[in-house]
C-alpha cells in the first residue's frame, strides 16, 4: 500500500485559463524539489466553461494530480471537495490565479518535519499589483510566533497581525476533517469565516518569516477585487458565524473575546456598504440595526463607547451620514469641479 502523502495542495479552478499555467508551473516546479510522494495535488475544476479543461488535460500528459470535475458550485464547495479526497497529513489551499515562489514549498516542509508539533504554520507572501505590475512583500512580524491555536489567535487579532487567508496556512489534515472544519459554502467570504476557527483546535501554531505566496491583487474578475451587494450579507453572515461559535464550551476566555472583536470588525465593513450608487440599502440597514450590539466587542475604545452610542440613539442610517457622508460630498465636489 503506498505511503500516504505529507501534504496535500488544493486547487480550485473555475475560468482562469490566462492564470492557471503560471499557477500549476511554478507548483510542480516547487514538488520536484521534494522526495517523490512528499506532495499530492488535488484540482477541482469547478464547472468551468473557459479553455480551463483543456490545459488541465494537457497539464495530465507531464504531471500527476488528481483532478475533481463538478458542477459549479463555489470556492467554498470547491475546497470543501478537495480537503474530502485529501489523504495528506497537512493540508494547504491555493488559489488559481495566483502562484508560488521557488525554493519556498520545500522550506515550508522543512519547517514542518523539524517542528512535528504545529498543527498550523502562517507564512508570509507577496502581492502582485495587476493594475500597476508591482510588487510588495507582506512580512509583518508578530509579537508572539508560537504558541498554543486560541492564545496565537487572541494575540495576532489583539495586535492586528492576523490574516483572514486561507492561503497563508498549512494546517494538520486531521484537525480540520475530525473537527468539521469546513467552508461555509454559498457565500464569497468563506476564508474570514474559516481562518480564525481552525485555531480552536490547534495545540500548537506557529509563524514563520517565508515568503510563499504570491498573491494577485486587483484582478479584474476576481472576488475580491469587487464587491458586490451579496458580499455584503455575505460577510453578515461571517460575523455571526463567529458570534455563535465564540459561545461554545471549551474555548478561553482570552480566543472567545477576540472571536467576537474580529466580528465587530467586520460589522464595520459591511456599515461601509450600507449606500451604494447615492441610494440607502435599506435590507442591509435594517439587518445592521438588528446587530448594532456587537459593536460593543470591538477592541477599539472610540468604537464601543462613542460609535456604540451613537448608533443607539441616532441609527445606523445617521451614522453613515456623519461617519461617511462629508467624504462622499467631498468626493462628488471633485469630481464635478474636473467635469467642469
Amino acid at each position: 500500500m503506498p505511503r500516504a502523502p505529507f501534504l496535500s495542495v488544493i486547487i480550485p479552478a473555475y475560468n482562469v485559463e490566462a492564470y492557471l499555467t503560471e499557477c500549476l508551473d511554478s507548483l510542480f516546479d516547487g514538488i520536484a524539489q521534494l522526495p517523490q510522494g512528499t506532495a499530492e495535488v488535488i484540482i477541482v475544476n469547478d464547472g468551468s466553461t473557459d479553455g480551463t479543461p483543456s490545459l488541465l488535460a494537457e497539464y495530465k500528459n507531464n504531471h500527476l494530480f488528481r483532478q475533481i470535475d463538478q458542477e459549479n458550485a463555489g470556492q467554498s464547495a470547491a475546497r470543501n471537495a478537495g480537503l474530502r479526497a485529501a489523504s495528506g497529513e497537512y493540508v494547504c489551499f491555493f488559489d488559481s490565479d495566483d502562484y508560488i515562489l521557488p525554493d519556498a514549498l520545500a522550506k515550508a516542509i522543512s519547517f514542518l518535519r523539524e517542528n512535528a508539533a504545529a498543527d498550523i504554520v502562517e507564512y508570509d507572501y507577496t502581492e502582485l499589483d495587476e493594475s500597476s505590475g508591482s510588487m510588495r512583500e507582506v512580512k509583518e512580524r508578530p509579537l508572539l510566533s508560537e504558541g498554543g491555536g486560541q492564545q496565537l489567535c487572541a494575540s495576532w487579532i489583539r495586535e492586528g497581525f492576523f490574516r483572514p487567508l486561507v492561503w497563508t496556512k498549512i494546517v494538520r489534515r486531521r484537525l480540520l476533517t475530525e473537527n468539521g472544519l469546513f467552508f461555509l459554502e454559498g457565500i464569497t467570504r468563506e476564508d474570514e469565516e474559516w481562518c480564525p476557527k481552525i485555531f480552536a483546535y490547534a495545540a500548537e501554531a506557529a509563524y514563520i518569516p517565508l515568503s510563499l505566496y504570491v498573491y494577485r491583487k486587483n484582478r479584474p474578475g476576481s472576488t475580491m477585487y469587487t464587491k458586490r451587494e451579496k458580499d455584503y450579507f455575505d460577510m453578515i453572515k461571517v460575523f455571526d458565524s463567529l458570534l455563535e461559535f465564540s459561545k461554545r464550551e471549551g474555548l478561553s476566555s482570552e480566543y472567545a473575546a477576540a472571536l467576537r472583536e474580529d466580528a465587530s470588525s467586520i460589522y464595520f465593513g459591511v456599515l461601509a456598504g450600507a449606500k451604494a450608487d447615492g441610494k440607502y440599502n435599506e435590507k442591509l440597514i435594517d439587518e445592521l440595526s438588528e446587530r448594532i450590539g456587537i459593536v460593543r466587542y470591538s477592541g477599539k475604545f472610540h468604537r464601543r463607547f462613542f460609535y456604540f452610542r451613537l448608533l443607539k440613539v441616532f441609527g445606523v442610517k445617521a451614522f453613515y451620514f456623519c461617519k461617511h457622508g462629508f467624504k462622499e460630498n467631498l468626493s462628488a465636489r471633485k469630481n464635478a469641479m474636473k467635469k467642469g
